[in-house]
Parts: structure tokens; C-alpha cells; sequence
């Protein structure tokens, strides 16, 4: 297996390896396409063809000529075992090359970082003056 750089995925076609790499065009076509990475993100889990083939052609960079290919891999390969590979590209693509634990690690963090700065500052007292 090839080295996979950072927002980069692998996934296997008909028994052969390939790299879904992100990019601009990618990101832009498959954004305006679908309106945004969410309602992507449900086509392909839920296996809608022609979306899993179009990330395909795009994160593959294949032009018109191999892509006509893609419809007769995905048939040979099986939508079940590309639904996971495709969601990791569209996830990575969209959120900076991140994978989903990558982002929710990051989240987690955050959100801990401000809880603790929460705790430095004084606690909020009811004013018995102003009435509840």
C-alpha cells in the first residue's frame, strides 16, 4: 500500500487499490451538487449509485474516458464495501482533510479547554434585590 497523505483515502476496485484524493474541484463540484456535505453524506450511506460514482470520479481525478469504467467497478466491488471508504473521503474532503474522530477529538477538546475556563470564573449569585 502506497503512502496516504493527510485527507486522502484508499479504497479497493473490483481487487484493485486506488487513492481518493482531495481537491478544489472535488470539493466545489460534489458542494454545489448537493447542496452541502450532510445531504452527501446520507445519499452515500444509504448507497444512492450515481452519488457514490460521482465522489469516485472526482476523488479519483478521472476524466470522461475512465470514468465510463466506474458504473462496471462499482457493479464488480459491491456497494456495501464502498460505502465506508467513499463517507471517509466526503468527510475528510469537507473538514480539512480530518477524519470523523480526528473532528470529534478536536471538538472534545475545545469544549473541555472553555469548561475550564469556565472554572476560573466566579460563580454567578442571584441578586435577592431584583426578585425572581
Amino acid at each position: 500500500m502506497s503512502k496516504i497523505a493527510k485527507g486522502e483515502v484508499a479504497v479497493t476496485l473490483d481487487g484493485t487499490e486506488y487513492t481518493l484524493k482531495p481537491s478544489l474541484n472535488a470539493f466545489s463540484q460534489l458542494g454545489s451538487r448537493y447542496d452541502n456535505h450532510g445531504a452527501l453524506l446520507g445519499k452515500v450511506g444509504c448507497g444512492n449509485v450515481p452519488a457514490i460514482v460521482m465522489v469516485l470520479r472526482l476523488g479519483l481525478g478521472w476524466g470522461d474516458k475512465d470514468a465510463k469504467k466506474l458504473p462496471d467497478l462499482v457493479f464488480k466491488t459491491g456497494i456495501p464495501s464502498l460505502i465506508d471508504p467513499v463517507t471517509d473521503y466526503v468527510w475528510r474532503l469537507f473538514n480539512a482533510g480530518k477524519s470523523f474522530e480526528e473532528s470529534i477529538a478536536e471538538k472534545d477538546a475545545a469544549e473541555a479547554e472553555a469548561g475550564d475556563a469556565e472554572k476560573g470564573k466566579p460563580e454567578e449569585t442571584e441578586n435577592p434585590l431584583l426578585g425572581a
